[in-house]
Parts: C-alpha cells; sequence; structure tokens
C-alpha cells in the first residue's frame, strides 16, 4: 500500500494550520490561558499554543492517513471483484483452497468438485486448446505464476470464450489468488488483419502501424502490480486507433455510393510522411519534393511544396503494390493523371476498361469483408484516402457505374500556408 511523502504531509499540514477551524480552536485556547492568568508568560503561553497546534494536526493526519488506507483497500477489494477472482491457492501444494461461487455457476461446477484439486487438472476440463494449453503448464510449474495468460476455454453455457487469467501472490500467507477476464471481443478484432492483410504484405508501415501494434498487443504479458488494468489500458488505446484504421477503410468502400468529401482531421503530418517515405529511395525523396519546417518549430507552421513528377512517381508505386502479382498487366486496366492546377494538384486514377460481371459482385458488395485480388484498386483508394487526410486534401468519385470502374481524384493543395482555413498541428 502506497503512504504519502514528506512533501505530502507538509501540504496537508499547510491547509490544516490556515483553516478556519483551527484558527478558532487557537483562539478558544488563547482566551482560556488569559483567564488562568498567563500575562506574564508569554513565552510559556507560545510553547503551549505551539503543542496545541501540533497535537491537532498530528491528530487530523492519523485521521486522514486512516481514511487514505481505508479508500486503498476499498480500491483493491473493487478491483478484484471487477477482475472475478476465481480462486485461492496453496503456494506450496499448488491446490485450490476456496473457490468464488459466481465461477461455480459459470462453469457449472459445485465448489466440493473443485476444493483441494491440482490446479492444472481443473483447468485441463475446459480448455479447448491442448497445444496452447500445455504451454500454459510448462510456464504454471516452471516459474509458479501466470501473470496475464490467455486460455481458449469451453463451458457448457460457452461455446468457446478467450479467458485472461492472472494471478498475484501473497507469499506471506502461502496463498495465491488467480483472476480471470472474458476477452473474447478482443480476440475476435484480430479478424481486422483479414481485411488489412493484403496491404500489410506490402510493409505499408505508417497507415497500418496502429495495426501491427494491436496485434502484438493481444500476445503481449505485462508483469506489473495491477497487470490487467493495464491490459485493458492498452486495449481500449489501440481500439480506438484500430476504430480509426477500420473507418477510413469502410469510407472508401462506400464511395461508390456517390461524391465522397473526406471530412478535415487534423494529424501529425511530420510523423506520417517520414514513415511513408520509407516505402520509396531516399535519394529520389530528396530530389523531388521538399518539406520546409518554419524556423520557428513551435508555432506549428510548415510549408510543403510537391513536384509533379514525384506525386506521379509515388502514386504509381503505391498502385504497383496494391496490385496482386497475378494481375501482370494492370498497367493496361489503369492509369494515373497528374492534372497541374493554379493552388493544386488533382491526381486522377482511372480504369476504362469494362469489369467482368463474376468480378462485380467482389468489387461492389464483398470488397469490405475481405482483402482479394480483385480489390487491388480498392486497396489503393484506401492510401490515397490516408494521403489526402494527412494533407488535408479531398478525395471524391468523379465517375462511376457496374461496368466501367469508377475515376477516383485525390486534390492536394501545392502550398498548404496559403490556405489560412487549414493549421497543421506538430
Amino acid at each position: 500500500m502506497r503512504t504519502r511523502n514528506s512533501e505530502e504531509t507538509f501540504e496537508i499540514s499547510k491547509k490544516i494550520q490556515s483553516s478556519e477551524w483551527l484558527k478558532q480552536v487557537i483562539k478558544e485556547s488563547l482566551a482560556h490561558a488569559l483567564q488562568a492568568k498567563w500575562k506574564d508568560k508569554s513565552q510559556d503561553l507560545k510553547e503551549m499554543i505551539n503543542a496545541l497546534v501540533l497535537s491537532v494536526i498530528n491528530a487530523t493526519l492519523e485521521y486522514q492517513n486512516a481514511e487514505y488506507e481505508e479508500r486503498e483497500r476499498r480500491y483493491e477489494k473493487l478491483f478484484l471483484e471487477l477482475n472475478i477472482w476465481i480462486w485461492l491457492s496453496c503456494l506450496t501444494e499448488r491446490k485450490i483452497i476456496e473457490v468464488n461461487p459466481y465461477f461455480c455457476n459459470i462453469f457449472e461446477v459445485s465448489p466440493t468438485e473443485v476444493n483441494w484439486q491440482n490446479i492444472d487438472d481443473f483447468i485441463d476440463k475446459f480448455v479447448s486448446d491442448i497445444i496452447l494449453y500445455q504451454t500454459w503448464k510448462v510456464q504454471f510449474k516452471e516459474f509458479w505464476e501466470v501473470t496475464s495468460f490467455e486460455l481458449p476455454i469451453m463451458t457448457a453455457r460457452w461455446n468457446k470464450k478467450w479467458i485472461l487469467v492472472s494471478s498475484r501472490r501473497f507469499d506471506s500467507i502461502n496463498r495465491e489468488a488467480f483472476s480471470i477476464m472474458d476477452v473474447t471481443a478482443i480476440k475476435e478484432m484480430e479478424k481486422l488483419k483479414e481485411y488489412t492483410v493484403h496491404v500489410m504484405a506490402h510493409d505499408f508501415r505508417g497507415p497500418l502501424a496502429c495495426a501491427w501494434w494491436f496485434a502484438k498487443l493481444l500476445n503481449r504479458k505485462v508483469k506489473f502490480k495491477w497487470d490487467n488494468a493495464l491490459y485493458m489500458y492498452h486495449i481500449m488505446h489501440s481500439l480506438d486507433r484500430v476504430e480509426k484504421l477500420v473507418n477510413n477503410y469502410l469510407d472508401i468502400m462506400k464511395m461508390e455510393q456517390g461524391t465522397y468529401n473526406m471530412k478535415l482531421e487534423i494529424i501529425n503530418l511530420k510523423e506520417f510522411l517520414s514513415d511513408l517515405s520509407a516505402f520509396f529511395n531516399v535519394s529520389e525523396k530528396s530530389n523531388n519534393w521538399v518539406i520546409k519546417f518554419s524556423p520557428k518549430s513551435f508555432d506549428g507552421n510548415c510549408e510543403i511544396i510537391w513536384d509533379k513528377d514525384w506525386l506521379e512517381h509515388m502514386f504509381n508505386n503505391i498502385l504497383a503494390n496494391s496490385v496482386e502479382e497475378t494481375l501482370k498487366e494492370w498497367e493496361s486496366y489503369t492509369k494515373i493523371e497528374i492534372i497541374d492546377g493554379w493552388d493544386y494538384f488533382e491526381i486522377l486514377f482511372s480504369n476504362p476498361g469494362v469489369i467482368p460481371d463474376d468480378i462485380i459482385s467482389k468489387l461492389f458488395q464483398e470488397k469490405y469483408i475481405k482483402s482479394t485480388k480483385q480489390t487491388w484498386n480498392w486497396i489503393w483508394a484506401y492510401f490515397a484516402n490516408l494521403i489526402a487526410k494527412a494533407h488535408l486534401g479531398r478525395i471524391s468519385i468523379k465517375e462511376s457505374n457496374e461496368k466501367k470502374w469508377t475515376v477516383i481524384s485525390v486534390i492536394l493543395l501545392k502550398n498548404l500556408l496559403e490556405n489560412k482555413e487549414f493549421k497543421l498541428d506538430l
């Protein structure tokens, strides 16, 4: 349990001394002392008042510390309840000695069936993945403690649940408390990787960093006191990032319904460009485009000067890396055109060819379900969307029908500083 340090105690003491209540106590004590004929004993009177003040402060601090410790105990109790503690075991014998009745209801067992059973033998009844369970048993037996380890469990009520198993040891009383948390919904989020598996294969590290980070997190073991709380904090943070990624993807899926103008969103442009540029040759990048940051970097101003040839090179590379290798003649299906406007560049992605009937259903009905070799053009649009959003540009459908492919337009301002409406948060 955390104790207050000297600085915290000093601050509390100052608050007590400045309180109206303490002033009233001193005033009454002083009046009482004067009535007791302390007129000629000012030093004794001063010492008496100082002692009184000190005793009041100490008494108040003791009271507040007691309340503080009680709040800590209540928090710990609540935390254990929220994490559904399932049993207490004996550290030396590795056997269950007390079971949570709620846990027994979930798993449809009686406490008498569980008490004094070996822990690994008991869990063996419910685990559906034997290989993964064997890994768990090795860790359990070698280290005598399991921290944030996931197990797939099946019961009469549950078809299949992913359970996060955690333990906390109390060596002084020879006990270990196990807790579980249902993370099935989180594990199912791994299906998101199916939507973008084709894109991931081409190593666009910047836009998909959060998806990679999220996937790795699912197998991470966080070894801290409140490991479940930290785990859930990171999961929720990841879900926010993944939600934005998926929304970007689904926005592109809806573009065939009509003109779609991107909502402006401030992002870290410097970081985005840094990640994206890793895909291209560094020397080409430095020769063909320029990023100028203001000398006063803290004011957040950034000037970007695009080069037409480099833009064409960049979007063609994104297209080439979005197309399956099996589609060798992709150049005959699509083309990239750069229009040089007065204060903007417009990048046009078009496919004038006719799409076979068997592919149309994939493009217009199932494209958001799974990335397939027929959806490479949507992959291009997905990244064009991210680039447009990164530079506060606009992406829209210019032409579309079910027999001829869409013409997608991406507009990027030549100089972001010329438009005072846009301010970048760098």
